[in-house]
């Protein structure tokens, strides 16, 4: 019966007993030998298999290649005759075979030295591929040892698809049969090849997990931190282990923005990671990282490589760290190069590959995010917190100044201040010449200011034409008054625009705390009050609060709350002033004048609140409504009977400025249904003066319409005579200084007598403002004016009594006629 059971030995044993007692019946010896021969092989094959087997489970169990290296080398020995084996594994730079394991006598002799090509017989067998037996290892021609013994050897190389990872060097003693084992030893050396691929892919993979998890990490740090100091010292040391660097130096661009300045150097010193030695501008610039910033790319040098885009002093600082592959990237956001990241490896590692490099841009991209991230963060936190225009800090952030070192407690007890400025004369610029040309103005002026402001103060600009300063720390109340006068002397020279020059002053405001009060608030407002103080002092003033600033304020206040309300409810009226023509001494039109109609004050002239409506900026409004109301008021007249005279209106200059203007006005006089030469557009010299170019086509678009422009107050400007050619005027209306002068000179001697010889000249129509006496009366028809206008003939009244007031001068004269 079959034992199934007996070892596969014991069956062969009994195998061969039973066929050699069967030749030996048949008496044929060399059979029996011939069998025997096969049955020893046979033992031995099936040793080797065990062996084998054993020792590949016994490989498997390793976690990592060193110890399976080490492992592999007591294997060899224990399955064979051998008494020693020294693993050479090619070293990751491919430039020599290291000795990383050994066992045997040998060890201490062995471990940890290295072989290069071209010297041993380990290096021949690295480079051919082929095994290799030395039966007298002393004697042999590329033996490298100097041994007391005599020993022979096996080189077995450890491949693995077709390339070679090492060599076992395998010694036995002299008269052992290690030529017996050498089948063995191959297999072994096979198995061990794979065992040892699959241990460096699981390392690898190993590693790839590791950085993919420090990655991770990296880029929540990147996310966390932002800014570049931050960045700098969270994420360059990580980068060590992910890398396998030695080296990482990290610089930023110069405020040149020409050349790199160092910025940290990071080293691996006994296992740590510790802040080095960074290099000086001069060197820095002779490097590869230089070239990077330069060209705006990465860039790369291998190991042992002299590269010409870095300066000899460089390779020698190299040669001196013992510094091999390196690898500089530009940390680029926007258009911007913010600096350059250069990392570097031992000169006995590997170079970077194209998976560090990859790892190394997407690091990189993710900081360059962050930066950019940042710096628009704090761009838009800056325009937050300063004007767009001058780029001084606006009013929220001067607000938050204050109320910070208001609530510095250490500093409660000193004197502090409050400077309120608002430059006078600025309005005319700007309605004048442009906002334009107003912007280039406060541009100026806020240099001019900041190079007068020491470091410790807040300059501000608060919008429109005002700036503030808050100074934290005074000794004296003077103090305050004497930087005033500082920052005053900003205005003593005129500002250029162009080929426009303006002259402006200022007037400033100061409260001072905690005199005139200890909250942002209090002393805001009271250093408002004393700069408004200021300007009705006469302007360009340095005034300092007091209390009955508080008083006068309230009625500013008052006045501007009512005049706001006027406007909404429409509390003004028109008033007339007839003009006569002196050739038929009869009424040719009319002049609207406002008036106010305030509910507690009366009757209210122009220059009580116009000024007033020009600061606040209402004067358009107003402007419109006089428009409208004069229009309207045509259309009631006409409905009683046909009007024979013009209408004249004022305009201001914001209203003549806009580019709409005349359209609205043609749509006005279209509502109204007003014919265009009953209306006369009245507007001041000064304001052409200022900004010709401006009005000339407003005013050229309503005269193709059949509409009179007058220019009023002539002569007060002494400088327009060279514009009348240019301008698209009808009328001269000469300022009632010059009226009155005439019985002091005489009508031929006056400046009015100039005035009309011009307007002639160009074919203008004058009209004499101010007439109140006889004597004036006749000196203006000594001149040869066409239109007079004054107390004369009647002071401005309302629509209602109008008619009846022309039709008295018209009879008056009707009556001189007949009376002739």
């Amino acid at each position: 019966m079959h034992d199934a059971s007996k070892p596969i030995a014991s069956k062969l044993n009994d195998l061969c007993d039973l066929s050699a007692s069967a030749r030996l019946c048949c008496g044929d010896a060399n059979s029996f030998a011939e069998l025997t021969a096969r049955y020893q092989t046979l033992q031995q094959h099936n040793r080797w298999l065990s062996e084998l087997g054993d020792t590949t489970a016994r490989m498997l169990q390793q976690e990592s290649v060193d110890t399976l290296l080490q492992h592999i080398a007591e294997e060899l020995v224990n399955v064979s005759c051998a008494n020693g084996a020294y693993m050479h594994m090619v070293h990751e730079t491919g430039d020599y075979l290291d000795i990383l394991a050994a066992f045997g006598p040998l060890s201490d002799y062995l471990l940890g030295g290295k072989r290069y090509k071209g010297h041993g017989l380990s290096a021949r067998v690295w480079e051919s591929g082929i095994i290799q037996f030395v039966p007298d290892y002393n004697n042999h021609p590329d033996c490298v040892l100097e041994l007391d013994t005599q020993i022979q050897a096996v080189l077995l190389p450890l491949s693995f698809a077709g390339e070679v990872l090492g060599v076992v060097f395998v010694t036995a003693e002299i008269d052992a049969p290690l030529d017996d084992d050498l089948d063995l030893l191959k297999q072994v050396a096979v198995i061990a090849s794979l065992l040892i691929h699959h241990a460096r892919q699981r390392e690898a993979v190993s590693r790839e997990l590791f950085r993919t998890q420090t990655l991770s990490l990296i880029s929540a740090t990147i996310h966390q931190h932002q800014h570049w100091d931050d960045l700098a010292y969270h994420v360059c040391p990580k980068l060590f282990d992910v890398l396998d660097l030695s080296r990482l130096s990290l610089s930023k661009t110069a405020s040149s923005l020409s050349q790199l300045e160092a910025y940290a150097s990071w080293c691996r010193i006994e296992g740590s990671i510790e802040l080095c030695e960074t290099v000086n501008s001069t060197l820095l610039n002779e490097t590869i990282s230089a070239w990077c910033f330069r060209n705006k790319k990465t860039a790369q040098i291998n190991r042992a490589i002299k590269d010409a885009r870095e300066s000899a002093a460089t390779h020698n600082f190299r040669k001196e760290r013992d510094i091999g592959s390196t690898l500089s990237v530009p940390i680029i956001a926007g258009d911007t190069v913010w600096g350059v990241m250069t990392v570097c490896r031992k000169l006995d590692k590997r170079d970077f590959d194209q998976n560090d490099v990859n790892t190394l841009h997407t690091v990189i991209g993710q900081m360059s995010t962050a930066l950019q991230r940042q710096n628009l963060l704090l761009e838009v936190q800056h325009q937050a917190l300063h004007d767009s225009l001058t780029d001084l800090p606006n009013r929220r952030r001067f607000e938050e100044f204050l109320e910070e070192i208001l609530r510095d407690e250490s500093k409660a007890e000193i004197k502090k201040a409050v400077l309120f400025f608002d430059l006078d004369g600025f309005k005319n610029v700007n309605d004048s010449h442009g906002h334009a040309a107003g912007d280039a103005v406060l541009r100026q002026v806020a240099k001019r200011l900041s190079e007068r402001a020491k470091p410790d103060v807040m300059l501000a600009r608060l919008g429109g034409d005002e700036f503030s300063v808050v100074l934290p720390q005074l000794h004296q109340l003077d103090d305050a008054v004497q930087c005033a006068a500082r920052f005053a002397e900003s205005f003593t020279e005129s500002f250029s625009v162009g080929q426009q020059e303006f002259n402006l002053g200022v007037s400033v405001g100061i409260s001072f705390y905690p005199r005139d009060g200890v909250d942002k608030d209090d002393l805001i407002r009271h250093a408002d009050m004393a700069m408004y103080q200021a300007k009705r002092k006469g302007r360009n003033r340095i005034v300092s609060f007091d209390h009955n600033l508080a008083k006068s304020s309230r009625e500013e206040q008052n006045r501007e709350i009512d005049l706001r309300k006027a406007i909404s409810e429409q509390e003004f009226d028109l008033w007339y002033q007839p003009q006569v023509s002196l050739q038929t001494g009869l009424v040719c039109g009319v002049e609207a004048l406002i008036r106010w109609q305030h509910p507690t004050k009366g009757i209210l002239p122009p220059m009580k609140f116009i000024p007033l409506a020009e600061e606040l900026g209402l004067i358009s409004l107003v402007g419109t409504w006089v428009l409208e109301r004069g229009c309207q008021q045509m259309v009631d007249w006409q409905h009683e009977d046909p009007v024979p005279w013009h209408m004249g209106i004022n305009v201001s200059a914001p209203q003549v400025m806009k580019k709409e203007f005349a359209a609205s006005v043609l749509k006005i006089l279209e509502v109204y249904g007003i014919d265009p030469e009953k209306l006369q557009l009245e507007v001041t010299e000064s304001m052409l003066l200022s900004d010709i170019d401006s009005v000339v086509g407003n005013f050229q678009l309503l005269r193709a319409h059949g509409v009179n422009i007058a220019l009023d107050d002539f002569g007060t400007g002494y400088s327009s005579f060279k514009y009348l050619q240019e301008l698209p005027v009808d009328i001269l209306k000469i300022d009632r200084g010059f009226i009155c002068e005439l019985e002091e000179v005489g009508a031929m001697e006056s400046f009015a007598s100039t005035i009309v010889l011009l307007a002639n000249r160009f074919g203008l129509t004058t009209v004499a403002e101010g007439v109140e006496t006889r004597e004036q009366l006749e000196s203006v028809k000594q001149l040869n004016c066409d239109l007079v206008q004054g107390f004369y003939f009647s002071k401005p009244v309302t629509a209602v009594d109008l008619p009846q007031v022309i039709t008295n001068i018209n009879q008056a004269q009707y009556l001189k006629q007949n009376a002739a």
